[in-house]
């Protein structure tokens, strides 16, 4: 019993410590990162940017009868906190607890909260975005931040020809060192 209540009170805590998206500094936040990115990885090269951010589809880890994990459905927004650890692979900065904590919250608000934000505030001009053709775009997730927001994960879909023609998916990490947020890793996604 006093074990539970040492665990409910973690997950409180942890959660009420973190990183949530909510007003208009983290809008700008969320553009600068974005725009980070975006630099970084040339996807500037060609497609348009949606000006809205995708939620994530939360999902319920389930066990078959012998231990085994049932596999995720197939879309590029479920994730679950452990599919969320285990696709950045072995990055210290989101597996200590109160971060696995603070991600399954995100994930499972990551509709409510990405309906709040517009990506209006990215400068396509200086960002050096040269394609606009309205059918490829790039679509960006709700960012995730570790519990001391001191990492986040960004994540993005891809589509060249619409939705039936080439499309890919990939993340990245970045950390805040000295106040300023530096690309750290690329997290290889999807490609069709």
């Amino acid at each position: 019993m006093y074990r539970f209540c040492f665990l409910s009170c973690f997950f409180i805590y942890s959660c009420s410590h973190g990183k949530y998206l909510s007003n208009e500094e983290d809008s700008k936040l969320i553009s600068e990162l974005i725009g980070k990115f975006i630099v970084r990885d040339s996807l500037n090269q060609s497609g348009t940017i949606n000006n809205n951010l995708l939620a994530y589809e939360y999902y319920e880890q389930e066990n078959i009868e012998d231990g085994y994990a049932v596999p995720p459905p197939y879309y590029t927004s479920s994730k679950n906190e452990f599919d969320f650890i285990n696709s950045v692979e072995l990055n210290t900065f989101f597996h200590d607890s109160a971060s696995i904590a603070h991600i399954k919250h995100q994930l499972l608000n990551s509709k409510k909260i990405a309906k709040k934000y517009k990506l209006s505030t990215l400068d396509i001009v200086k960002l050096g975005v040269k394609n606009r053709d309205p059918n490829s775009w790039y679509s960006f997730f709700l960012p995730i931040f570790n519990a001391d927001s001191s990492a986040v994960y960004l994540q993005y879909d891809f589509y060249a020809n619409g939705l039936g023609g080439y499309g890919e998916g990939n993340g990245a990490i970045f950390l805040k060192k000295n106040g300023e947020w530096e690309y750290q890793d690329f997290i290889p996604g999807w490609i069709r």
